[in-house]
């Protein structure tokens, strides 16, 4: 059976072995390498041929929306799987919208993180439950102000 191997992106080396650790407890999820920064992270792909990234943020930032472009530009068939204790609404939905497949939130359990890789392997997207709660209260503004708009348009029509 091939297993599913993982990259992992984190600059703290104890927090880097202590996801691995999590992961090596899965017969099928296998971290192929962890890395710091992402000058580290493509010829690890490349030499591992990895479908899932793994990445840690700490506090959101431009560099972090910036390096899930480069993955997705340089390696389309890469699923990238954010882990955030960042609970800041414009930067999540700027992850996902630049192409992160999956968002966990740092209180998630280990058995959510393998349904995150399982998921992410089997082509699909996965959000913990406190990211799909804020994508669903993002998409609902959206309809509401969309419908408001179009209320207002017809309104003034005579």
């Amino acid at each position: 059976m091939n297993k599913i191997r993982v990259i992992i992106v984190d600059d703290h080396r104890i927090v880097s072995e202590g996801i691995e650790a999590l992961i090596d407890t899965s017969e099928d999820i296998s971290v192929v390498a962890k890395v710091a920064d992402i000058d580290q992270l493509f010829p690890e792909i490349r030499k591992h041929q990895a479908r899932i990234v793994l990445v840690n943020v700490y506090e959101a930032s431009d560099s972090d929306i910036e390096m899930i472009k480069s993955i997705n530009k340089k390696h389309a068939e890469v699923k990238i799987l954010i882990i955030s204790m960042s609970a800041d609404e414009s930067f999540i939905l700027k992850t996902l919208k630049t192409g992160a497949k999956g968002y966990l939130s740092k209180d998630t359990y280990r058995n959510q993180l393998f349904e995150a890789i399982y998921t992410l392997r089997n082509g699909y997207e996965y959000y913990s439950k406190s990211i799909s709660n804020i994508i669903l209260r993002n998409y609902l503004t959206d309809e509401i102000e969309k419908n408001d708009s179009t209320n207002k348009t017809l309104q003034s029509l005579t």
